[in-house]
């Protein structure tokens, strides 16, 4: 029933279960479904942690240019710290979460910064 789903290089969150009384095991799909449809359902927000230079005028300048180019209804939070306080700012643009902001965000700021917030 999912095999039509099945595209190649795609990133896919898939379900199913293990069939475990057969002579061969086998694991049986259940559900596939491509990665923007999940990110588009349960992601509700991107966060984005700025720490030293990541936090300067400059690196906030080019993150609301990528924003820019990127907008949508998801939330932005900038979790910024400086030096022992931590604070999260809500920007007013929302974002439109996918391949392309998350790769040029990853470029700016790094992949290890950047998380996501759940519906």
């Amino acid at each position: 029933n999912v095999k039509d789903r099945i595209v190649e290089d795609a990133i896919v969150f898939l379900s199913g279960r293990l069939d475990a009384n057969s002579e061969e095991k086998a694991l049986l799909l259940d559900q596939i479904e491509p990665a923007s449809e999940v990110v588009r359902r349960e992601v509700a927000g991107l966060v984005l942690n700025l720490v030293g230079p990541l936090a300067s005028e400059a690196n906030l300048d080019r993150i609301m240019q990528i924003v820019d180019r990127h907008k949508g209804n998801q939330h932005l939070h900038l979790d910024i710290e400086d030096g022992e306080t931590c604070f999260r700012v809500r920007a007013d643009a929302g974002v439109r979460v996918g391949d392309a902001l998350l790769d040029d965000l990853a470029l700016l700021v790094g992949p290890d910064n950047i998380s996501f917030t759940r519906s």
